[in-house]
């Protein structure tokens, strides 16, 4: 029989699915299992299928779109040993057998092509970021440059370009080869990295020795800009005849994580962050880019110090 030697599976199967009529060797080499498997648990393939997809499935068999009750769909399944592959299933109806209308169907294993998709589709993706870290650097030296030329207005066009600076982060952190998502950890070093040079101030950085803090990718460019702002506001605000160094310390517990921004001084008195009672424009910034869901931010006075705890979790983190 010409399926028999077929790379792809070809399987016939009664409509609702409950009986296999043949199913072709070629489906111990694509799922992992022997063919006999389905003739004794018809639906034991939906056991194979990642859970997450399973719903999206049924929906396609049990509602078919063609004229002749026939559907496509893309899916992964888990093989038996454990090796994650992408499968296009096509069925549709082709005879009569007894009396019953009998569905015929064809796997294909689609997985190279999906990688090559996503390949493409990633190094596009990056060539983007790549680019607009570029634009964004462009505009932060030609903010530099009117600073430079204006004093009366130098403080306040370098509190932009700490802005934009933190923006590109992001996007310079999307632009490296090999990337999938964006480290808390390396958005905290790299905005640090550029408050100090923007403000000639030390900051003291450090991270949990695993590091693996993702930042939902929707959230990374807020997250970012409320560190460069707190930082800022830090550096800023020290008291300088203390010279202790501003600190940024960041925990991980569990699936969340904290962010201590500590510098020395004392808060202004009445200052109340929740309430925007004594808040500047960056706190006030702050406050406004601050997500709805899945951060909470706290400023006040510890001892001899001002402490800005910022706590984090799904979903702005993504979980791992």
């Amino acid at each position: 029989m010409v399926a028999d030697r077929m790379r792809d599976v070809v399987w016939i199967r009664s409509v609702d699915g409950m009986r296999f009529y043949y199913v072709s060797p070629a489906y111990a080499r694509m799922w992992g299992v022997p063919p006999d498997t389905l003739y004794a648990d018809p639906l034991s393939w939906t056991k194979q299928v990642l859970p997450e997809h399973l719903e999206r499935v049924r929906a396609a068999i049990e509602r078919p779109q063609a004229p002749n009750g026939g559907w496509e769909v893309e899916y992964p399944i888990r093989r038996a040993d454990g090796e994650v592959r992408w499968i296009r299933t096509r069925g549709f109806r082709v005879a009569r057998r007894a009396g019953a209308e009998l569905m015929l169907g064809l796997c294909e294993d689609v997985t190279e092509q999906r990688l090559g998709e996503a390949m493409q589709r990633s190094t596009l993706i990056r060539e983007v970021h790549h680019r607009i870290k570029n634009n964004l650097q462009g505009v932060v030296g030609l903010l530099a440059m009117h600073a430079s030329r204006s004093p009366e207005c130098a403080p306040y066009l370098r509190e932009a370009i700490g802005q934009v600076s933190a923006i590109a982060t992001i996007h310079g952190l999307h632009a490296q080869p090999g990337k999938v998502n964006v480290q808390l950890c390396e958005v905290l070093e790299a905005v640090a990295r550029s408050v100090q040079e923007l403000h000639g101030a030390g900051i003291e950085v450090r991270v949990p020795p695993e590091r693996r803090i993702v930042l939902s990718e929707g959230e990374a460019v807020a997250i970012a800009l409320v560190i460069h702002e707190l930082l800022t506001n830090a550096v800023k605000h020290r008291d300088r005849a203390a010279r202790a160094p501003v600190r940024a310390h960041l925990s991980r517990e569990g699936e969340a994580a904290t962010l201590r921004v500590t510098n020395p001084g004392r808060v202004p008195e009445g200052f109340d962050f929740a309430s925007g009672v004594g808040n500047g424009a960056g706190l006030g910034l702050v406050r406004s880019l601050l997500p709805l869901e899945g951060a909470s931010l706290n400023i006040g006075q510890r001892g001899a110090d001002i402490v800005a705890t910022l706590e984090l979790h799904a979903p702005v983190l993504a979980r791992t």
